[in-house]
């Protein structure tokens, strides 16, 4: 069914083959008010997606560089990384969801409806499971950088006079 909308949507010789084999013309109806379902879904959804990755990304950043001791390279790539995950399973969740879609067009809405808001959802529980990861990681990389920065400062403190006598 789907490769068969995809071909109505690719060429008009595409239309004709399916006519020719038997295809009626509700159900050519049926088949075009799937597409636009399709069509408002992807855009809703896709649209949805490249506006909260960029909202995340823009004001997290501020947040990454708090949780990373003030380290803004640090902070940047991690975002990206983050970033890039967030479209890959936001969009391979979109386009999972594009399988079994009803056939009556009057189900049509509610199931655009129903599956624009299971996204959004999953993107309001990625957001959620983003900043706890990044609470806990942001917390261990501050310290560490705590601890190898008073490391390096001992290393470099030149001995008292008392740990001369002493030593």
């Amino acid at each position: 069914m789907i490769i068969a909308d995809v071909l109505l949507l690719a060429s008009p010789e595409a239309v004709v083959a399916l006519s020719v084999q038997g295809h009626e013309s509700t159900e050519h109806g049926r088949t075009s008010m799937s597409h636009v379902a399709h069509a408002a879904y992807l855009l809703i959804s896709i649209g949805l997606t490249i506006w909260v990755a960029r909202t995340l990304s823009r004001n997290g950043e501020i947040f990454l560089v708090r949780c990373f001791g003030q380290d803004e390279a640090l902070a940047r790539s991690t975002n990206h990384l983050l970033v890039v995950g967030f479209y890959l399973i936001n969009l391979g969740f979109i386009s999972f969801r594009l399988d079994r879609w009803p056939d009556d067009p009057s189900d049509l809405v509610p199931a655009v409806g129903s599956r624009i808001g299971v996204t959004l959802l999953v993107l309001g529980l990625m957001h959620f499971l983003n900043m706890a990861m990044i609470a806990r990681f942001g917390q261990r990389v501050n310290r560490w950088m705590t601890d190898r920065e008073n490391a390096d400062i001992e290393a470099t403190k030149a001995p008292t006079v008392k740990e001369q006598v002493l030593g």
